[in-house]
């Protein structure tokens, strides 16, 4: 097999697969890329076993009597980049990898490909198709919200929810909670919970995806394609917590506050705050408002607020750094933020809504 690219081509095919490949495995095999011809194209494919990207790009295949090659991507990544060459020779020979530049060559063995794992077919069962940038919103908007710790299940995945005239995503970690959905006519009925990494990749795209799903009740595989890349990947089993049932309906109290002046004066007011449990705390009454925080060898701050405020006198904590991830995310110049409790969930919002219902609930902080 050889194999010329365009150096840049194959730098971003490259970093387009490298992220999937897990820094740690008990696999060493996912350290590599797959690399093979395929009706005249070359595709790059890499995979953590849960999830698995093709990358397809354009080369000059000088030679190709053999369909496919294993080889580490990290140090091909790291030979492109360094090499001063437009264009690079790959050239694979008795299980042995040399790429080409014009005063240089470099030399590694390869890999018996048939010791990768095997790349899942693209679902077919059902189907439908959506302009990326606009999911991509969508999912960007709560993906941060999932759990990182992956123990934890369905927690550490999105749910993806579509009643065929509506599209929902909602993540959750146990302490905080994204919604979003946009409501239209959104195509079949479905209820998965994806990866949030199967997302992560595929985030620079422009243009037209398709959503592959297996048919029946209890799918196991998703796919996502677009004109170049390909995402194939396990779903996570459920159950997704029950989230409905927290969402608060009612409320003691109500701030609205501009968004900038909240999380400037929660910055500054953070700096005094546990390490630890990051707690800041909020003392609400109408036409008094202020934020505070009393550490011990540490020292104390308190600032009044400029903001509205109905309902009942209320002290109530939080997780400083939580809620500035939130008001991070909220795309409004004013949030509203309702309160039922000292003890139980608020919930985090634009004051102003489109088209599109998206909030946050975020668990206060135990008082000291």
């Amino acid at each position: 097999m050889e194999l010329i690219f365009d150096r840049d081509e194959l730098i971003s095919a490259l970093n387009s697969v490298i992220p999937l490949i897990p820094p740690k495995s008990a696999f060493s095999i996912l350290q590599n890329i797959l690399i093979r011809i395929e009706s005249g194209k070359v595709i790059i494919a890499g995979s953590d076993l849960d999830v698995f990207i093709e990358k397809t790009l354009t080369a000059e295949i000088a030679q190709g009597e053999k369909e496919k090659v294993l080889l580490p991507g990290k140090k091909l990544l790291a030979i492109a980049k360094e090499i001063e060459v437009d264009r690079i020779n790959l050239r694979i020979a008795e299980q042995v990898a040399t790429v080409l530049g014009i005063r240089s060559n470099f030399t590694f063995p390869t890999i018996d490909p048939a010791e990768y794992p095997e790349i899942p077919k693209f679902p077919d069962g059902a189907s439908f198709e959506i302009n990326w940038p606009d999911l991509w919103k969508l999912i960007k908007a709560v993906s941060f919200v999932a759990s990182k710790d992956y123990s934890k299940g369905a927690m550490s995945g999105i749910l993806f929810t579509s009643s065929g005239d509506a599209l929902r995503i909602v993540t959750t970690d146990g302490v905080k909670l994204g919604f979003i959905e946009k409501r239209e006519r959104f195509g079949p009925e479905f209820s998965l919970i994806i990866p949030p990494k199967a997302f992560d990749l595929i985030s620079g795209y422009s243009g037209m995806v398709t959503f592959g799903l297996e048919s029946g009740d209890s799918p196991k595989l998703f796919g996502i394609k677009g004109e170049d890349i390909q995402i194939t990947g396990r779903l996570i089993q459920g159950p997704f917590p029950a989230y409905e049932g927290v969402i608060p309906k009612e409320f003691v109290g109500e701030l609205k506050v501009s968004k900038k002046n909240f999380e400037s004066t929660l910055r500054r007011v953070s700096l005094f705050a546990n390490t630890t449990t990051k707690a800041v705390y909020l003392d609400l009454a109408p036409g008094l408002i202020n934020m505070n925080i009393s550490t011990p060898n540490v020292g104390a701050a308190r600032e009044e607020i400029e903001a509205e405020y109905e309902g009942e006198e209320l002290k109530i904590g939080f997780n400083a750094s939580f809620m500035i991830d939130i008001l991070r995310h909220i795309d409004s110049d004013r949030i509203k933020i309702g309160f039922t409790s000292p003890a139980s969930a608020m919930k985090i919002e634009p004051e102003e809504k489109g088209d599109i219902e998206v909030f946050y609930l975020l668990m206060p902080v135990r008082m000291g």
